[in-house]
Parts: C-alpha cells; sequence; structure tokens
C-alpha cells in the first residue's frame, strides 16, 4: 500500500513538472533566483520523482530483488526519455562564453551598463524583449539599452513600444566599428562600465544561463561599487 502511494504521489508530481516546466523556471527567474539554479532545479527534481517511481514500481510488481532493479531502471529509462524529450537541454543552454575587447579610446561607442546590439529586421534581436524585460526587472539599478547598429525608425519605435521607458533604444555613433566588436553576430550582448576601458562580449549562442548570471554579477558589483 505504501509503495503504492509512493508510486502515484511520484508520479503525479513528476508530470506536473514536466508539463509545467517552462512555467516553474519562468517564475523561479521573475523570483529572483539566478538563471543556473533556476533551469536546473525543475531536472533535478525530476529524477528525484523518477527515482520515487522506479523503486516503489519495482516493489510492487515484485518481491525478487533483482526483478526489482531491472523494472526501476527500465521504468527510470522510460520515464527520463518522456521528460527529457519534452524539455531537452539545448546546446548553448548553460554557455558562458564572454570575450573581453579593449575599447582603445572608443568609450562612447557602448552605452553605460547592459546593452543588446540590434539589427533592424533581426527576428532573433526581437525574440530577445522577454529576456531584456526580465533583466531590467531584475536588475532596476543597471542601464540597460537597445543599440541598433543601423539607425532603423520603425524598427526603433517598435523596440520602444514593446520595451517602455525602462529601456533606452538608440543608434549606434560609429555603426561600422560597433559591427566589427560583435563580429556582425546580432543579436550581442554588452556589459560596459565608464570607468573601464573595456567591455564583455556575448554572442547570443554563448550567453547561456550561466553567462546571463555572469553578465548580471558584473552589472550589479560595478552598480553596488557606483553607490
Amino acid at each position: 500500500m505504501r509503495s503504492k502511494l509512493v508510486f502515484l504521489v511520484s508520479l503525479g508530481l513528476y508530470s506536473v513538472i514536466v508539463f509545467f516546466h517552462q512555467a516553474i523556471v519562468h517564475q523561479m527567474i521573475q523570483s529572483g533566483f539566478s538563471w543556473t539554479f533556476s533551469s536546473l532545479l525543475p531536472y533535478f527534481i525530476a529524477v528525484a520523482f523518477i527515482i520515487g517511481m522506479a523503486v516503489s514500481f519495482g516493489r510492487l510488481i515484485t518481491q525478487h530483488r533483482l526483478h526489482q532493479r531491472l523494472i526501476g531502471i527500465v521504468l527510470a529509462l522510460v520515464f527520463g526519455g518522456v521528460g527529457f524529450a519534452m524539455n531537452p537541454i539545448y546546446e548553448g543552454d548553460f554557455n558562458n562564453n564572454m570575450h573581453e575587447i579593449q575599447l582603445n579610446g572608443n568609450s562612447e561607442l557602448f552605452p553605460e551598463g547592459i546593452a543588446m546590439v540590434a539589427l533592424p529586421g533581426c527576428k532573433f534581436c526581437y525574440g530577445q524583449i522577454p529576456t531584456l524585460l526580465t533583466l531590467q526587472k531584475r536588475n532596476p539599478d543597471v542601464p540597460i539599452t537597445v543599440l541598433f547598429s543601423i539607425a532603423e525608425p520603425l524598427s526603433m519605435e517598435d523596440y520602444r513600444e514593446q520595451l517602455g521607458e525602462g529601456i533606452q533604444v538608440v543608434a549606434a555613433s560609429n555603426p561600422k566599428l560597433v559591427s566589427e566588436i560583435v563580429n556582425g553576430k546580432f543579436p550581442s550582448y554588452i556589459y560596459f562600465s565608464a570607468s573601464s576601458t573595456q567591455v564583455y562580449k556575448w554572442s547570443l549562442d554563448g550567453l547561456g544561463a550561466v553567462g546571463l548570471d555572469h553578465l548580471e554579477r558584473l552589472a550589479r558589483q560595478n552598480s553596488s561599487n557606483q553607490d
């Protein structure tokens, strides 16, 4: 009876974790937990419930220890495979490929704080709007800017409407040099402090959960030093 209860409870909670995985991650990030911890925790919880299901189901089926283990392994592989198929980890999800670049006297290129370098008509840039809004909510004292490599009034106005007043949308003062610094990869994220002679750069494929934590840590440290 106890094994049946453990199996049913584990199955129910595992189903919740699998079907509401993204919602759980989103809520944890919005609540202030780190990007990395928020992204990993549902997987660890799911593994715990898989183990609970595997052990309890094996005991329900047979009293033979070896058979229990074999049944548990098969069940774990099946449920683990289904869960991972529904919530896969993609290459880059946890990347932190940061590059430090010396500005050599071109400190006016980038605004203070966090900037996303965007290109008009770039769907991947536009898709970063929710991330920018989340960064703003989590870091209200850090300036955040969308820096267009090409001044395109309609695109810039669209971003302003979507982002609101808390995030600036401006055109680059030197589009060619800005594009060279980000290696023509759009969007790219930049962190720049006016007290420094270098910028920290991430292309989108190098800015996973670990990278976002690193970006926020740099921004918060500088904001704290200024205070």
